[in-house]
């Protein structure tokens, strides 16, 4: 077993309890080595090298959902069969933990050591995503475009910055895990996101054309503990789609609240196995909040049926 360690994640603070995690993961069944990221995207990189060597079989994930994200990308790196692929193990130590809740792991970090040792291996779907002609991605929970993809770029460039000119209590402490989401969004809602002129095919059906202010697809229903598809199936058919369109600055303003109380007055909730984008402005556009496409104006996205070993309760 291995552990892909991230001493970034939930805004460091993963780094300074090292001593308390290390303790807990000691209840690991079996034996391990642990390897620690070093800067962002690292554990792409170490991921594809596990799956090359072929000595481990299960992959622990102990950071956020981008480290999630990255070590599933270094597999598919790999260039081995998706059927050697070695098994993911997830554990709850990142911002949000939107993957953990996705497969039903506990957030509690002895209860998610324990199913870990249980082994229960699930297939689990992933949505195949492409801006112009960067390179490809695996979605494994929930991704956007628009506007929501502005606002997690946002707060991956930002991730280091003070949001506040003073950053000192209570201004640092405003700032923090999710609220810092929350306080991007506003931040670009008001200044930086404009609605894009978009057209939009799904499944080859016709084509629409309307001003997009954002396009959540997942096999997951929430980020940053916001349920952007609550509709998702994690197993299914088709993967969600929420679909925002020529929303006034106001009404982004109130999705915020609406979006955390289950509330999609404003948002078109639609599925699919296969759609494609194709904006009039460049944009931005993540998966699991991690950027897989800068700056392009033809996304697709394409469901993708049991590419991942994962294991869940």
């Amino acid at each position: 077993m291995k552990v892909i360690f991230n001493p970034a994640a939930n805004n460091y603070q993963l780094g300074k309890e090292r001593t308390k995690f290390m303790e807990k993961i000691s209840q690991l069944s079996q034996d391990f080595e642990l390897v620690e990221t070093q800067e962002p995207g690292q554990a792409r990189t170490m991921a594809k090298e596990i799956a090359l060597e072929k000595k481990h079989d299960i992959v622990v994930s102990a950071g956020g959902d981008g480290t999630a994200h990255n070590i599933i990308m270094g597999f598919f790196d790999s260039g081995i069969p998706i059927t050697d692929f070695p098994k993911m193990a997830v554990l709850p130590a990142g911002t949000s933990n939107d993957f953990c809740k996705t497969i039903g792991v506990p957030l509690d970090l002895d209860e998610a050591i324990e199913v870990i040792n249980g082994e229960n291996i699930s297939q689990t779907n992933t949505i195949l995503c492409q801006g112009d002609d960067q390179p490809f991605h695996h979605n494994i929970n929930l991704g956007q475009v628009g506007l929501l993809s502005a606002v997690s770029y946002g707060a991956s460039v930002e991730r280091e910055k003070p949001f506040f000119p003073f950053n000192i209590p209570p201004f640092s402490l405003l700032s923090r895990g999710p609220r810092r989401y929350t306080l991007i969004a506003i931040k670009y809602i008001l200044w930086k996101y404009s609605n894009i002129k978009t057209k939009m095919i799904i499944d080859n059906q016709e084509e629409r054309e309307f001003d997009l202010t954002l396009f959540g697809f997942g096999v997951g229903k929430e980020m940053a503990h916001y349920p952007f598809c609550p509709h998702a199936e994690l197993y299914g058919d088709t993967f969600a789609i929420a679909l925002g369109i020529n929303i006034s600055k106001l009404n982004k303003l109130r999705l915020i609240g609406q979006l955390k109380k289950g509330n999609y007055k404003n948002i078109e909730l639609l599925e699919g196995k296969k759609v494609i984008l194709e904006l009039e402005e460049a944009i931005s556009g993540d998966a699991d909040g991690e950027c897989f496409a800068i700056k392009a104006t033809k996304f697709t996205f394409e469901l993708q049926k049991k590419m991942i070993k994962v294991i869940v309760p």
